[in-house]
């Protein structure tokens, strides 16, 4: 059995058992492992396959889906490409997949799905795919994630995916945790409903303070059922200095953003002078964490002409920041 490390379960399963794939000695060419299902019966245009998947291990692979139509004792009767699914050398957590079948082959087809688990890197064993709750028939496709990246931006995470398809769907919930406790919604993005086309969608998780962190998308559709995402790992370093940018729109009329960056957790002050020195608004007094933040400066009971900005921080290890810009308010 495999021993490489802890078989778990997908997010919701209360099952106990997993099929998985595991690696033998010699390489690429002994690395070759197929799962087959049972004969699926009269498959129609408008079937799919579901499935949960996990690669666990430190070795680069590629899963392969095929359809034959004829047999299941010979894998080179499984002609027919479903997917192909390559893994980085990384735990890439539990995720749902779906895919469409009943259009690879003609109406009312008999046919066996294998599971085809290669090695992607050339090196031995180390690895394994865990494959669980494996659905196969009508309308079980209801958003299929072409892709799925995110990044971190100083204090700001950035979230971008695709899809190809989507049926049913309401949206995605933006799930991050970090490196201990559960996944916690940061954000809802909605979905088109139902779409053959593909679709881009973003999503900025902003100011977040330093560390590791894991994102995943929640996919919902109308009906509540829930899928996930691959769960992806990101470091959050923050900014290296203070800095206080300009302030944008400018010239504006009659609000503006003000966006600063703190190197460490530092006691703030952002305040808003007229060219005589005196002071209109205080945007900011109290404690702030390192990261990036914006503020937004209403304008609205001022008249037309030039304010200054001015930021005064002192972070918890003793630097004294100061700095200001001009911001021109036409009304």
């Amino acid at each position: 059995g495999w021993t490489g490390g802890t078989v778990t379960n997908p997010p919701g399963n209360t099952g106990t058992g997993n099929a998985f794939f595991t690696y033998t000695l010699g390489g690429a060419t002994a690395n070759d492992s197929w799962l087959i299902t049972p004969q699926l019966l009269n498959v129609q245009a408008g079937d799919s396959l579901k499935f949960w998947l996990r690669k666990f291990g430190a070795y680069a692979d590629k899963l392969e889906i095929k359809i034959s139509t004829t047999t299941n004792t010979s894998t080179a009767a499984f002609t027919i490409n479903v997917a192909d699914i390559p893994f980085t050398a990384a735990d890439s957590g539990w995720y749902a997949k779906a895919f469409a079948v009943g259009s690879l082959v003609p109406a009312g087809s008999n046919i066996y799905i294998a599971f085809r688990n290669i090695v992607a890197d050339n090196f031995n064993d180390g690895a394994a795919l865990f494959v669980d709750d494996v659905m196969a028939g009508s309308g079980v496709v209801p958003v299929e994630l072409a892709s799925f990246n995110v990044t971190a931006l100083e204090s700001d995470v950035q979230l971008n995916w695709a899809t190809a398809s989507e049926t049913n769907n309401k949206g995605f919930f933006i799930e991050r945790k970090g490196t201990s406790g559960e996944f916690a919604s940061v954000g809802f993005v909605e979905g088109v409903g139902t779409s053959t086309a593909a679709r881009e969608y973003s999503f900025v998780d902003r100011n977040v303070a330093n560390g590791t962190y894991t994102y995943r998308l929640r996919q919902v559709d109308y009906d509540g059922t829930a899928d996930y995402s691959p769960a992806i790992e990101v470091d959050v370093t923050g900014p290296a200095v203070f800095a206080l940018s300009q302030n944008y729109p400018n010239p504006f009329n009659p609000s503006t953003m003000i966006n600063f960056a703190l190197a460490t957790d530092a006691k703030v002050v952002l305040s808003v002078y007229n060219v005589l020195g005196q002071e209109v608004a205080t945007l900011v007094n109290g404690s702030m964490s390192a990261g990036s933040h914006s503020v937004s400066f209403d304008a609205s009971k001022l008249t037309s002409g030039l304010y200054i900005a001015k930021i005064n921080a002192v972070g918890v290890n003793g630097q004294n920041f100061v700095s200001n810009i001009k911001m021109m308010l036409n009304k």
